[in-house]
């Protein structure tokens, strides 16, 4: 009887770091479809090998790009609501103002909204979100 095992997680990694910066502001300023590997690892200042050694394929860094900017995005809403609202009721409505301005930036626009569900494809999109949008809701 064989049990499957998870993949151990990677530590973290300077490679990864810069991998992910460098195909956040490639992929914001020319779409993931825009964008190929020899020129992320480029602008990144590592080699193809620690692409690969990070991460699956193109994709999985884009999804890496994409939770990175999901958990940045949730606490600046969080933290910008709560210096702006002086009463309880308040909340959902300065929240929601905080959350379209934020969306409307070409970065978040570009990556999260447009790349992201044609790259992650629907299911995925979405089930990536559900701890962003129960964290936001409850």
């Amino acid at each position: 009887m064989s049990q499957s095992r998870a993949a151990p997680a990677k530590k973290p990694s300077p490679n990864r770091e810069k991998l992910i910066a460098a195909a956040r502001s490639l992929f914001a300023e020319r779409g993931y479809e825009g964008v190929g590997t020899e020129e992320i690892v480029r602008a990144a200042g590592v080699t193809r090998g620690a692409l690969y050694h990070q991460f699956t394929d193109k994709r999985d860094l884009f999804r890496a790009v994409f939770v990175e900017m999901l958990m940045e995005t949730g606490q600046e809403i969080f933290e910008t609501t709560m210096k702006r609202i002086e009463h309880d009721r308040e909340d959902l409505q300065v929240g929601t103002q905080v959350m379209l301005d934020i969306f409307s930036r070409p970065e978040v626009q570009r990556i999260v909204l447009l790349d992201g569900p044609s790259v992650l494809g629907w299911t995925d999109w979405r089930e990536v979100q559900r701890p962003f949008h129960l964290a936001l809701i409850g």
